[in-house]
């Protein structure tokens, strides 16, 4: 992996020039003329440097959500090549487009693995378009995620689960206390969602659906961690829409979880894969689908 993308990866995450330095046995300078260069070559600027510190810009928020990945599927593709070459056996990579699908299959696939004890997962949390291209390049065996994927020819989706949505919100606020609540209460609240950073489908679809139902002019804000989501939740910053699933799961104590009058649509767990896949990836999603109950 380019020496610049590996100093940039560890300065996004650190926001510290001098520890990126350090962690690599260089120079603080030669860091920032790394950086320097890989922003050449981007064509943005990818840090604000103040005296003391460094930030990420917006474009080097949406550079890094994408690099990250670089970075670990030239890792996958190392471990693959060594696999191969000691005929271990491959690992199943696992991607998930939120901790809903992965709380729901992770159990299944343990179940899996106690009658396939070879087996290997390796798990990955990505964006519904990170998902499709992550399937198309073959870093991705199976996918996981909240709706199907459209537009591939070469994509088995699978609906393995429908679940109404219920709505989230914080106990201090005054709709809390009602036994269900008319859509028309929330018109002009702030709607969080919980999206990975560069994701746009989140929101498309939850707009989509929220007008369905009659909803029209929600203010949404997007979370890039579910933690940071339920905290603002129970703090009263917004309101939220969740699986009715995880409505009894006590998530936060002071978020109270009601039923809207009008239909909401379904919330789906589809699990997706290429349609050539090999029998060893076959053979999983087949006991995904028919142990999912």
């Amino acid at each position: 992996m380019d020496d610049k993308l590996k100093y940039f990866l560890y300065a996004a995450e650190t926001l510290n020039f001098s520890k990126t330095a350090e962690h690599f046995f260089i120079s603080a300078t030669a860091v920032s003329k790394s950086i320097n260069k890989l922003e050449d070559t981007v064509g943005v600027l990818l840090f604000n440097r103040h005296h003391n510190s460094i930030e990420l810009t917006p474009a080097g928020k949406a550079f890094y959500e994408n690099a990250k990945f670089v970075a670990s599927d030239y890792k996958t593709a190392i471990e693959s090549a060594r696999q191969v070459d000691v005929h271990v056996q491959p690992k199943i990579t696992i991607g998930f487009s939120s901790l809903y699908e992965a709380r729901i299959i992770v159990p299944i696939l343990n179940h899996y693995k106690q009658n396939n004890n070879g087996t290997i997962f390796e798990y990955t949390h990505r964006s519904i378009e990170q998902l499709h291209q992550g399937l198309a390049d073959g870093n991705i065996d199976l996918a996981y995620s909240f709706g199907m994927m459209q537009d591939q020819e070469n994509v088995t989706n699978t609906l393995l689960l429908a679940s109404d949505y219920t709505i989230g919100i914080s106990k201090y606020n005054n709709l809390a206390t009602a036994n269900s609540l008319n859509v028309q209460e929330l018109d002009n609240l702030a709607c969080g969602y919980y999206s990975q950073y560069n994701s746009v489908s989140a929101k498309n679809w939850l707009d989509q659906q929220a007008k369905r139902a009659g909803i029209n002019n929600l203010h949404y804000i997007q979370f890039e961690t579910l933690e940071t989501l339920l905290s603002s939740v129970a703090n009263n910053q917004c309101f939220a829409f969740f699986p009715d699933l995880f409505s009894n799961s006590h998530l936060f104590p002071d978020i109270v979880f009601l039923p809207n009058n009008n239909p909401f649509s379904s919330y789906q767990l589809v699990q997706s894969s290429l349609n050539n896949i090999n029998n060893n990836v076959a053979k999983i999603a087949n006991f995904v689908d028919k142990n999912f109950h």
